[in-house]
């Protein structure tokens, strides 16, 4: 005998989503079916980006907490073997969502949501993937880790949202309603460059030195749409992920070259430079421990009044020194 669950999902379909939304149940459940009520929200989790150390919430810019696609998956809690995935339509704001399970099945579950997958540039290739997954075939570890995007040009955010992440563990309850929540991750590192806290630096009247250009170098080409590790406490704001989830096979996004079509060049267009170049620069996360080639910064601007350009390279290193370095953390 198979029983139903339903997700109900309220989210206004906008184009931003800037606070928490909370989920409604559009229809009530009939024939014995069981449903489940679920609170889907967009957290200020530390920059809106996982990888990140840790520190107070920030706001999202424009575009950092916008859906336009969703996919639900069950997991058994206990075995973590794969049980299913939700189908889901829209209507009237709410989004409805339903997995056939057998009476065994009928347990405990980790519910695992993906976003914003279609506009990827492999997107399509990912969703064929999900929609191609058998039940008990895969273990949730198996199936996040074979779930990688691919990364070869600067992220813009108009035309691909970033893609999130998130689960929480639902205990079904037959004829009734349970409730939870479930706290969405981006499944990228976003890096700000600024100087002075954005106020810059005078010494005898002279600025010291003006942002013009970042290059990213060894970004890697490739990430997980979703973490392989659960949020941690943050005593300065929202729980964060400071572990990287990196693909096995990943390899690094090419050096500047002035002559490729896809560098990872970022230019202040404010003549004479600027203090900051933030809200710009979006890449997967990088293990920085473990690699030959960690990612790296070089920083270009005016030092001392020049109007020459001059560069500087900056590791992800506390204080810039050392061979401890963090992992997909922001400058």
């Amino acid at each position: 005998m198979k029983k139903y669950f339903y997700i109900f999902i309220l989210f206004f379909i906008q184009a931003t989503v800037l606070s928490c939304t909370d989920e409604e149940i559009y229809e009530s459940p009939t024939d014995g079916k069981s449903s489940i009520k679920i609170t889907l929200n967009v957290p200020v989790d530390n920059g809106k980006t996982r990888g990140l150390i840790y520190g107070p919430d920030e706001v999202p810019v424009d575009g950092e907490s916008e859906i336009k696609d969703i996919y639900v998956l069950a997991f058994d809690k206990e075995s973590k073997s794969y049980l299913g995935k939700f189908q889901s339509y829209i209507t009237n704001n709410t989004l409805v969502a339903n997995v056939n399970l057998t009476e065994d099945e009928f347990k405990e579950l980790t519910i695992v949501v993906l976003t914003n997958l279609e506009k990827l540039t492999n997107g399509y290739e990912i969703i064929g993937q999900i929609n191609a997954f058998e039940k008990g075939a895969q273990s949730k570890e198996e199936i996040l880790k074979s779930l990688k995007y691919t990364f070869n040009e600067i992220w813009d955010l108009n035309g691909r949202p970033l893609p999130m992440w998130g689960e929480t563990d639902i205990t079904p309850v037959r004829n009734s309603i349970a409730t939870g929540e479930v706290n969405l991750y981006r499944a990228i590192s976003k890096i700000n460059v600024v100087v002075n806290y954005g106020k810059g630096r005078k010494k005898d009247g002279v600025e010291v030195f003006k942002l013009k250009s970042v290059r990213v170098y060894y970004a890697r080409t490739s990430g997980l749409v979703g973490s392989l590790y659960a949020p941690q406490h943050n005593e300065e704001g929202s729980n964060t992920i400071t572990n990287p989830s990196i693909p096995e096979d990943v390899s690094y996004f090419p050096r500047y070259n002035e002559n490729a079509e896809n560098n990872l060049l970022f230019t202040e267009s404010q003549e004479g430079g600027s203090y900051a170049i933030e809200n710009k620069i979006y890449v997967p996360e990088s293990d920085q421990k473990n690699t030959e080639e960690p990612m790296c910064l070089v920083v270009g601007g005016y030092y001392m009044g020049s109007d020459k350009e001059t560069y500087y390279r900056v590791d992800f290193k506390q204080g810039n020194k050392g061979s401890e370095y963090y992992n997909g953390a922001p400058v």
